[in-house]
């Protein structure tokens, strides 16, 4: 957990540079992540999570739904 919650700072401010591979991958108009925009909201709620995991001294369980 530090260590996602040590790059979480670094990798947000960068997201931006992820839309055209995004584009070119991984944009469906169907898929878990029809935009770019629902990915990168996807991973900033993900950076608050570890964020204050660390923050709480706590870790992450990640479940498959």
């Amino acid at each position: 957990m530090p260590h996602l919650a040590l790059w979480w700072p670094h990798a947000s401010p960068r997201l931006e540079v992820l839309r055209e591979p995004f584009a070119r991958h991984a944009a469906k108009p169907n898929g878990y992540f029809p935009t770019f925009e629902s990915f990168a909201d996807f991973l900033i709620e993900w950076g608050e999570v570890v964020t204050e995991a660390e923050r709480r001294g706590c870790g992450i369980v990640g479940l498959r739904c």
